[in-house]
């Protein structure tokens, strides 16, 4: 059996930040999709490296600071506040 370590904690924030991550990415996912860009194209447009951009999209990692999800949606000529909210 598993000590008790506070691994309950951190694995809740973890999964709630896990969780903005895959809300996030999918908003950009689809936003992109729409507005019929490739990942290098809107990476560049950011600007981010292509891999950075895919994580986000793929909810592999945590969502980016404020000021990288304003420049994303920026580029996407979207509503930042929607790409913040996803992002919690």
């Amino acid at each position: 059996m598993l000590e008790d370590t506070g691994w309950s904690m951190a694995s809740s924030r973890g999964q709630k930040e896990a969780s903005r991550a895959l809300a996030l990415g999918a908003l950009l996912r689809k936003l992109r999709r729409e507005r019929g860009y490739t990942l290098d194209q809107l990476a560049k447009r950011i600007p981010m490296s292509a891999s950075n951009l895919s994580r986000v999209e793929l909810g592999s990692q945590g969502p980016p600071a404020d000021e990288v999800i304003e420049r994303m949606a920026k580029a996407l000529s979207a509503d930042a506040s929607e790409l913040l909210q996803a992002a919690g």
